[in-house]
Parts: structure tokens; sequence; C-alpha cells
């Protein structure tokens, strides 16, 4: 328990640091997308990469010396949508300001907003895609500490507070979308599935103790949330963020031939189908960058990479085969979509690296904490000045939280 508050306080310092940036309008820094695209030609489809700027910090900024690209602030989820920054400071912090955004489909929308940087977090929620919002309840710490959030269902919510150095861990959990909120433990009693209409749930998005189960399901009925009797296949498995049609992904290293693998689960994680991304050289996942990505649990895309280069994958079968599309010189980080045609867009370091120009991306002014697909035709992306909606993954609109 002492490691565990450890890891929470490590963990609440770095988004603290990562939150405290300069003023708004200066606290974006520079990088690349690359956006894959297929395109139909009478003599076959070919492959068309563009790259376009965005904003990126907190769990996507560079890798320092030494650190694996794709290893994050110890004690934080790997799917990046839980993470809420607490406040921005400079100029910024006397304006109202957005401090996390998550969606269960294409209605179901939350926001942890504030009116000022020093002022304590409230929480909207939209049930028509953003076009109204109404006001919910924040757990009784998670107005004013730092807080991991995590929408599991339509009207199922977690919240993690990280410790302070008057009260440890607090768990809480919402079945009615933010308008009463109980605490809720961790059960060392294994389930079978996911829930129908839940998500699993990422172990340090709930607080559990680091080595343990790779996932874990909520139990709303019983206010629990235990880890599933059946883990994936794999070595280091984290869990993919995918819309929960997609079915349950992980993402890991291959036992035997210690190449980067993936695992899929269309029963709620009662059993588990693992394939390798054979044309990987075997090494640790952890020494470079391994992110999957997939909207419908059909058409999936994974880049990896390291040495500054990154070798894209694709997989038109939900993962069963694997084929490398590309190879890029140029460094990516662990983030990236499938778009509605079938596109693929990522972040890739610095540099600029087109085969047919740039392509802009209407209405998001950056990545920030990473745009997601949330169903097959939405998306969601927010900063601290707003949320954003896309039904396609390129033409974005704000949702005017604020």
């Amino acid at each position: 328990m002492r490691q565990l508050d450890e890891d929470f306080r490590e963990a609440g310092r770095i988004a603290s640091q990562a939150a405290r940036q300069p003023a708004f309008d200066t606290v974006r820094r520079r990088a690349w997308l690359l956006r894959l695209r297929r395109r139909a030609l009478a003599t076959g489809a070919v492959l068309a990469l563009a790259a376009l700027s965005f904003a990126g910090f907190a769990a996507l900024r560079p890798a320092a010396p030494g650190q694996p690209a794709d290893a994050g602030p110890r004690g934080l989820p790997s799917t990046v949508e839980s993470i809420a920054l607490p406040e921005p400071s400079g100029t910024a912090a006397a304006k109202p300001y957005v401090s996390w955004a998550g969606a269960a489909g294409a209605d179901h929308v939350y926001a942890v907003v504030s009116g000022c940087g020093t002022c304590a977090l409230r929480m909207v929620a939209s049930g028509d895609g953003g076009v109204t919002w109404q006001p919910r309840g924040v757990p009784p710490a998670g107005g004013r500490r730092t807080t991991i959030w995590s929408v599991l269902g339509e009207r199922l919510l977690i919240a993690t507070t990280l410790p302070s150095q008057q009260r440890g861990v607090e768990r809480w959990m919402t079945l009615d979308g933010g308008l009463t909120w109980t605490a809720f433990g961790l059960s060392a009693r294994p389930v079978d599935r996911v829930p129908d209409g839940t998500r699993a749930v990422d172990p340090a998005a709930i607080g559990a103790p680091a080595g343990g189960p790779a996932l874990y399901a909520v139990d709303p009925a019983a206010g629990v949330v235990a880890p599933l009797a059946v883990q994936p296949p794999l070595d280091h498995a984290r869990l993919v963020d995918a819309p929960p049609g997609a079915g349950i992904w992980a993402r890991g290293r291959d036992r035997s031939s210690r190449r980067p693998a993936v695992a899929v689960s269309t029963d709620g994680g009662r059993t588990w189908r693992r394939t390798v991304l054979a044309a990987e050289p075997p090494a640790l996942v952890d020494d470079g960058v391994f992110h999957v990505a997939t909207t419908d649990g059909r058409l999936v895309y994974a880049h990896t990479g390291d040495h500054g280069q990154t070798r894209l994958h694709r997989s038109a079968d939900g993962g069963a085969t694997w084929e490398r599309i590309a190879t890029l010189s140029t460094a990516a980080r662990p983030a990236g979509y499938v778009t509605r045609d079938g596109g693929y867009v990522l972040a890739a370091g610095d540099r600029f690296v087109a085969d047919d120009g740039a392509v802009d991306i209407p209405g998001l002014p950056g990545w920030d904490l990473a745009p997601r697909a949330v169903a097959v035709d939405s998306y969601l992306s927010w900063d601290f000045a707003d949320a954003y909606r896309s039904a396609d993954g390129i033409t974005w609109h704000r949702l005017n939280v604020l």
C-alpha cells in the first residue's frame, strides 16, 4: 500500500508539472501528424502519407533521454483519455478551462471544467452529443485534487483521486451519469467477463498495485472493480483504447518469440485470440513505441518504432493477419486513431514527412491528450479551451463546453 501511495504521489507530481505550462497561447509545442490513407485507383489501392501540425503535452510529451518513448508518467493509465490536468497557469489561470472530457458513444459526453485556475472543478454532461449541457456532481475530493476520470458506459463513470498529504487514494463510481457518486473498492475475486455496455478498466486508472492483472472489470451491482479471470495471453499487456463495439484489445509482447503482439476478445474477456507482428524483430515492447488503434475491430493499425524509425502495420481481418505497409525514417509517438474512411492519423516526432503534401484537419486546434474514437462514427478531443467532436476523424467542431 505504501508503494501504491508513492506511485500515485509521483503521478500527481508529474501531472501537475505537465499542466503548469506557460500562457495558454504558448502552451503548445510543435510536432507533426502523419495521415495514412488508402486511395482506390484503377490499378489498386496506394498509400498516401501526409503530415500536419499538432499540439501536445503531458502524456504525449517526448521521452526524456534514456526513457522509453511510450513509458509515460509512472502510475498513469496507458489509455490517455483518462488523464485530467489539474489546472493551467499564467494568463490562462484566470480564465475558465476544461480539465478533462470523455464520452460513451456519440451522444453521452462528459467534461470536467473550472471557472479559474484556483476554482473547484465541476462536471457537466450532455445526452445529445454536446448540443446542450447539464450540471453534474463530482466526488467529494474530485473538485480540487488531481483525479483520473474514466467513462465506462453511457452513465457509468469512475474517478480515482490521487493521494495528498492528508488523504490516500480514493475511488468513486457513478451509475447515473454523475448525479450521485459512491465510493468503491477493489475486489480480489476475479470476474469472468466485462459486463455488456461497459469497457474494460486500466489498472492504473483505479490505483491498482503495479505488477498485477492487466485488465479489470466493473461490477455495477456489487459496486466493486475486480480483475478479469482470464487475462490477455501477453507479457507486459496493456489495454488498447477502442470503442466497446470493437471488442477488448490489448497489446504486449509474445511470450515465446518476444515480438510485439496483440490479443483481442469478442466475448467480454472470457477468451482471447493472440497474433504476433511477425515482421517485427524480437525485442522488449517497452524498449520502443508500440501503439494499436481500431474503431470497428476489423480494420486495425499498429505502429512500432525505435532508433528514430517508425514501422506501420495494418490488419484488415480483425488482427488475424498483419502486413507491414510502410517504414518511416522518423520517430513516432504512441498515439494515433483510425478515421472513418479507413485512414490512420498518428503523431510522428517533429519532422514533416509526406508523399502528397499537407492535409488539414479543420476545427481541431491541437492534439493535446490525443483525439480518440469513441464509436465508429464519433471522435472526441479536448484542450483547455474546449472539447471537440468529429463524425469522421477529419472535420471537427467545438462543443462549447464552457
